[in-house]
């Protein structure tokens, strides 16, 4: 029981410890009649010291010097409280340590002070006096000195028997700069995070957004493919020319009657020549699908109206659009390309609903309010099932457009956070300025055709 006492004490004592420790650095010591390579071993001796009394985290002296290299700081001749409180604020330490070593006669003097950073106030002073060797004074001066500056008490009776037996690892504050974080973070998010030294779920939180963002895109992105797939193959079993070219006028005939009976005084939107057209190949060579009927007759290569070339003179309209079309359609001299306006025309205009399968005995009207009027819609079951299949496919597709949308804004989120987070850490600070906007697209279905997101620091 006792024994479980000390091992609790002693693990409370270790991380108050930690927890209360201090971000401190160290100017180079002033030198008045000492040399400047004495002065700098004191210097580098009172941040070893400094660190032994568990007080504080100290900052290396290459990193403060890269530190302010990178500010075009010139850290000579700065001796004053003012100067040295800047160096600490663009170190990002809580707190700074300067002074200076004099020799007068035999008698080294020692004079130091501790500023806080964030008040600019001396919270401790130290004056060591030392008579005889330079080497004693950096051995057990230095030393007497820290406690000094850590206690804020004297140690004029110091022995020189001072150690430090815990064995805590020197975190050294390594200057995190804003713009690697905001490049790994653009590349890899979670990689700015994983730069920063962040608390690991930050990287493990973008990092899973990216790989369920990536895996959505692809799955999604096939199940879109084989639906495409599946809906083309059932169009070109229920959906042909020939049927569109001999069917139409008669299906238009039957859906006049039909409407007049049922009051509406209006002409159906099925005909061969409307507003929409289909690429056919005949001859190798591409025709719209107006070339396939004619209204009124007219020489070949007339403005009014579209023939195919090598028609035979003795043709007249009913012959050509009856016979002649149908025919060079049966033989397979007539094909139509089936690219993706095919698939999207036959299925969502009137105009080309005389081409489905058993149409003419199964035709369905559908009547659509659109605001100020009705709109009339010809369909059938063979067709509506053709439609919910391209929806499906479709609602696929603008899944996998939203997992790619998830996985910019997870690149932009994760390098906006790391920016932030790279600001806030010990190191130095700087401002930073970010803007993020919408990016306006006529032409998009939202009207939004992006992000624009800056960082300036």
């Amino acid at each position: 029981m006792k024994r479980s006492t000390i091992q609790i004490f002693t693990w409370t004592a270790f991380f108050s410890i930690m927890f209360s420790q201090k971000t401190v650095a160290v100017l180079d010591f002033d030198a008045n009649n000492v040399s400047k390579s004495d002065v700098r071993a004191f210097s580098d001796r009172l941040r070893e010291e400094l660190f032994k009394t568990n007080k504080y985290k100290v900052l290396e002296r290459s990193l403060m010097e890269e530190i302010m290299k990178e500010q075009k700081f010139q850290l000579s001749g700065c001796v004053s409280n003012e100067c040295i409180v800047e160096v600490g604020q663009l170190t990002g330490v809580e707190a700074m340590v300067g002074g200076s070593v004099s020799k007068v006669g035999s008698v080294f003097t020692v004079s130091s002070r501790i500023i806080d950073v964030e008040s600019g106030e001396i919270t401790n002073m130290s004056s060591y006096d030392h008579v005889g060797d330079i080497g004693e004074l950096l051995t057990n001066g230095i030393k007497i000195v820290a406690i000094e500056l850590s206690s804020g008490k004297t140690s004029d009776k110091y022995d020189g028997r001072f150690e430090s037996k815990t064995n805590i690892k020197f975190d050294e504050i390594n200057p995190v700069y804003p713009a690697r974080s905001l490049v790994r973070s653009l590349v890899i998010p979670g990689w700015g995070q994983f730069y920063n030294k962040s608390s690991w779920w930050k990287p493990v939180l973008f990092a899973g957004v990216e790989i369920a963002g990536i895996a959505g895109w692809q799955e999604w992105k096939k199940k879109a493919e084989n639906l495409r797939l599946d809906y083309e193959s059932y169009a070109d079993s229920h959906w042909n020319i020939y049927d569109w070219i001999v069917n139409t006028n008669q299906l238009q005939e039957i859906l006049l009657d039909t409407l007049v009976n049922m009051g509406y005084d209006w002409a159906p939107d099925v005909k061969i020549i409307g507003t929409h057209h289909l690429d056919v190949v005949y001859d190798n060579q591409i025709f719209l699908s107006d070339c396939l009927y004619d209204v009124y007759w007219s020489e070949e290569g007339s403005e009014s109206d579209c023939i195919l070339p090598n028609t035979p003179e003795e043709m007249d309209e009913d012959l050509y659009n009856s016979a002649y079309i149908p025919t060079l359609i049966n033989n397979g001299e007539v094909t139509v390309i089936k690219d993706r306006d095919y698939y999207e025309n036959i299925g969502k205009y009137d105009q080309f609903a005389g081409g489905w399968d058993g149409i003419l005995d199964n035709y369905i009207i559908q009547f659509k309010d659109v605001g100020d009027t009705t709109e009339i819609i010809i369909t059938s079951p063979i067709k509506n099932n053709y439609l919910s299949q391209r929806e499906k496919s479709n609602d696929y597709l603008n899944m996998a457009s939203y997992a790619v949308s998830a996985i910019m804004f997870n690149h932009i989120l994760s390098a906006f956070e790391a920016v932030w987070t790279s600001t806030r850490r010990p190191g130095k600070t700087q401002p930073v300025e970010s803007s993020m906007k919408l990016i306006y697209d006529k032409h998009a279905r939202y009207g939004i055709g992006g992000l624009s997101f800056s960082v300036q620091f």
